[in-house]
């Protein structure tokens, strides 16, 4: 290899980047160095949180209303909209086994259809004597 192509090769080559004028690496402010969080990591985070605070603030099968709002209140303090925060309790209490599961008796069943019958027995029965009062007359 001849000498001159050794050395060209052993050279470093420098390849400076495009700056702005007036640009000096000393001056830049610490939360430049550090990255800004994104306004959705931020809410994520804040929903963890809370959903954190939700388990541990649960103590039995039932949430009542009263711990309802108090937690409506302590996601408001968090930055969680009142939507979100119900979302969290909702998938927190699924999570924990704790869904709103409705089962009706058999006394509610036999009830459910005796109002809507009785009424169709009393707007008929109107209906008759109508007619009859209307045709004896």
């Amino acid at each position: 290899m001849p000498a001159a192509t050794a050395a060209a090769s052993t050279k470093t080559v420098e390849v400076k980047r495009a700056r702005p004028r007036g640009w000096n690496p000393g001056c830049e402010p610490a939360a430049a160095a550090q990255p800004e969080a994104t306004p959705e990591f931020k809410k994520e985070q804040a929903s963890a949180q809370f959903a954190h605070h939700v388990r541990g603030s649960l103590a039995g099968p039932i949430l009542r209303y009263e711990e309802r709002l108090k937690l409506l209140r302590q996601a408001e303090k968090l930055g969680v909209g009142r939507f979100e925060a119900n979302l969290v309790i909702a998938r927190v209490l699924n999570e924990q086994g704790m869904g709103q599961e409705v089962e009706w008796g058999p006394d509610r069943a036999r009830k459910g259809w005796a109002l809507p019958i009785g009424a169709f027995v009393v707007v008929q029965g109107l209906v008759v004597a109508g007619v009859w009062w209307l045709l004896r007359a």
